[in-house]
């Protein structure tokens, strides 16, 4: 009786392990439904109080479903040195009949317990521990190997459903992503076809495959419109066939490339030809589309009009390259085709002929018709030039007046021909709106030799057209020998001075300038000297003329500027009742400047000199050249309190017109007025009217270059104020001056 009490028991907890398993299989999926299943009958079927059922998670275990005396485990985490360690390390239960002596032991328990005991089942499924169900029991060995049993069947039908859920979950993702990716591709697909039809730029899908390469495959509305064809005549044809006929080898180039396999984006600019023949130029650039394989599919064009930038481009090289009044080249075109023209004769054997033309006395045209017909004069001037010559010569506009003539494989006679055509063209009278003129001309000829630069030959050629027009104008000067060590000696004294300058060989004298009335000392005038180690002391006649040629005299003139306020400073500190001024000269290229204003205030500031201490002296010539913007730097320098003087006063052009237009403070009469004084001549007269104009006027008159007591009692008779010149002192170092300083600043301090 008692064995089949047992097997009835047996077969009653095996039919509830298949109502359990049935009720399982209905979970259907339900992960915390299928779990919460499987502890409820671990429950029920054993010996227990309670049941969790923990699943494996990064090493360690998380209960995820609890039952009776364990419902409040849930999510609790346990360590990895527990018995459900063991468990799942070996794949078979661990049985706990005593937890209380499991703990005297020093056993390492994750389970809070403290008394009982408890049973831990693995769940494996194809060799794989996804977790383990454990029971509980609140007395000591209140679990049978039927109980055992019943949770091993219980914890394989919870791995099952575990691993189906998983798989079923890994399904469902699976799916959803790939409805995911399938919708994406068509909202890419979508928008790229956007994109493509609607971009502002030409894109066009065009064919690498072997047997189509350059085919193209799909175009936009842009590119339709930027070849003036629709979309059927450009799917029939290829993309060599649309390009310029002098661009179709760099078009298949690049073809052959990207069908090669390169794999970087390429950029470059192309013409295409519409179908009426007008070329467009277009910005090219292309990415390849590879398969799986990495082979190349087709190629994705992006091409964008550029021709106004093109034309844009062209206009600009036309204008930097030409004179914008003639239209002829300017001096970087004729260096290049020069350079051009010397390579070729080299390999010839042959000369080439440089030809420097100058208009005489252009300035006096410019003067009295003004320079609008002056300019027309100029054009029509470049046009009779450009006629004289033949297909392969050159005739360029240097500015101004000046023109140069290049002409290739000719000997010196036929190059002094070609000189005198242009004379007797443009010598013919030249009628310019109402007004009929008639120009002569100076030309200098220069023929290459050897290795010759470009600028060798320029320079050469324009000695000699000085020489022409040092001879008197409407003249030919071939350069020769002469000229060639003039060149030479002033390219020496070029290369002199720059050296004159690094290395402190300058020098400043100073003249006095003296009160005609009391004789004594009321300012200097600062004169640049150059001490050449070789040569000594070199006057400045033999070099200022090349310093501003070169425009090393602005470099010289800021120098002399310093130095000479530097000097003035000492002075005055050293005699201080002296009240003594300063003159310095200022050239063309410095008046020219921007910044010589800001030269003047930084001399004057670091030298601590009062402005209204420095004069600043300027040429007629000067002035005038200078023009409208010559008088707006005079005006920042009066700005600053400086005083302006004019130089050489007399020699220049219409002398008395520029007293009123130019803010100046003193006039300077020239010395060779002043020469001939007491001779009965005219400069008695001229000096006297000049001196009294400048009184008339307001301003102080200075005589230059007195040498004789007659001339100085002359000009105290005109009550001219001051006078300088070897009479009182001649220009000397300041060291050779003290004591000329010593005696005029005690003659000031009696005066005072």
């Amino acid at each position: 009786m008692a064995d089949e009490a047992v097997d009835s028991a047996d077969g009653a907890v095996l039919a509830a392990v298949v109502r359990a398993q049935l009720e399982i299989a209905a979970a259907d999926g339900d992960v915390a439904r299928t779990l919460l299943l499987v502890v409820e009958r671990a429950n029920e079927l054993t010996n227990a109080s309670g049941a969790t059922l923990e699943m494996v998670d990064d090493s360690q275990l998380v209960v995820r479903a609890a039952s009776g005396i364990a419902a409040g485990w849930v999510g609790r985490r346990h360590a990895s040195t527990s018995l459900g360690a063991r468990c799942l390390e070996t794949r078979e239960p661990v049985v706990c009949d005593d937890v209380a002596a499991a703990i005297l032991r020093g056993e390492p328990l994750a389970v809070p317990m403290t008394s009982g005991s408890f049973v831990s089942v693995p769940l494996v499924h194809d060799g794989r521990v996804a977790g383990l169900l454990r029971v509980v029991g609140t007395a000591a060995g209140g679990f049978n190997d039927r109980d055992l049993s019943t949770l091993r069947l219980l914890a394989g039908f919870a791995a099952v459903a575990v691993e189906q859920v998983k798989t079923n979950l890994a399904r469902q993702r699976l799916i959803a992503e790939r409805t995911t990716a399938v919708s994406r591709l068509a909202e890419s697909e979508r928008r790229f076809r956007k994109t493509f039809d609607g971009a502002p730029i030409g894109m066009v899908l065009v064919d690498l495959e072997r047997a189509r390469v350059g085919a193209l495959l799909q175009v936009n509305r842009a590119f339709e419109d930027m070849t003036g064809r629709d979309t059927r005549a450009l799917t029939s044809t290829d993309l060599v066939s649309l390009t310029h006929p002098e661009d179709r080898l760099a078009m298949t180039s690049m073809l052959r490339d990207l069908a090669g396999g390169a794999e970087a984006a390429t950029q470059s600019e192309r013409r295409f030809v519409r179908p009426d023949g007008e070329p467009v130029w277009v910005s090219v650039g292309a990415s390849p589309v590879l398969d799986d394989n990495g082979l190349p599919l087709y190629a994705v064009f992006h091409v964008e009009d550029v021709t106004s930038r093109k034309e844009a481009e062209a206009k600009l090289t036309e204008m930097a390259l030409h004179d914008p009044l003639t239209g002829l080249p300017n001096r970087l075109l004729l260096l290049d085709r020069l350079q051009r023209s010397l390579a070729r004769a080299r390999r010839r054997h042959s000369q080439v002929a440089l030809l420097f033309c100058d208009l005489d006395r252009f300035k006096v045209i410019n003067d009295s018709l003004g320079h609008d017909t002056g300019d027309a004069l100029l054009v029509a001037l470049a046009r009779r030039i450009s006629h004289t010559l033949r297909d392969h010569d050159t005739a360029a506009r240097l500015g101004g007046d000046e023109f140069v003539v290049v002409c290739e494989d000719v000997c010196e006679s036929e190059a002094v021909a070609v000189a005198q055509r242009m004379q007797e063209i443009l010598a013919d009278p030249c009628q310019v709106g109402d007004d009929e003129v008639v120009v002569t001309t100076s030309i200098g000829i220069v023929m290459s030799t050897g290795f010759a630069s470009p600028y060798a030959l320029l320079r050469d050629a324009d000695a000699a057209m000085y020489r022409a027009k040092d001879g008197g104008g409407g003249r030919i000067e071939i350069f020769d020998d002469v000229l060639a060590g003039q060149a030479i000696s002033r390219l020496r004294t070029e290369s002199g001075l720059r050296r004159a300058l690094d290395q402190g060989e300058l020098r400043v004298h100073y003249q006095p300038i003296v009160n005609l009335g009391s004789g004594a000392i009321e300012g200097f005038e600062a004169l640049v000297r150059w001490e050449d180690p070789e040569r000594g002391l070199v006057p400045p006649d033999q070099f200022l003329d090349v310093a501003e040629e070169t425009g090393l005299i602005v470099p010289i003139g800021a120098w002399v500027l310093e130095e000479s306020c530097r000097q003035l400073a000492d002075w005055r500190r050293r005699f201080p009742r002296a009240n003594w001024s300063m003159a310095v000269n200022l050239s063309a290229r410095q008046v020219a400047r921007s910044g010589l204003a800001n030269i003047v205030a930084g001399a004057l500031r670091s030298s601590g000199v009062d402005p209204s201490a420095l004069c600043l002296e300027l040429t007629e010539t000067v002035l005038i050249e200078a023009g409208t913007s010559g008088l707006a730097m005079l005006r920042s320098l009066k700005d600053l309190g400086v005083h302006l003087g004019i130089d050489d006063f007399g020699t220049g052009y219409s002398s008395l017109s520029y007293l009123r237009r130019f803010p100046v403070d003193v006039v300077k009469v020239d010395r060779s007025f002043v020469a001939g004084l007491g001779d009965e001549g005219e400069d008695d007269a001229i000096v006297s009217a000049v001196v009294g104009l400048t009184q008339r006027l307001g301003l102080r008159a200075v005589a230059e270059g007195v040498e004789t007591e007659e001339q100085a009692a002359r000009l105290r008779s005109m009550r001219c104020d001051l006078a300088q010149g070897f009479l009182f002192a001649r220009p000397a170092p300041p060291q050779d001056l003290e004591g000329v300083l010593a005696t005029s600043a005690a003659s000031s301090s009696l005066t005072a």
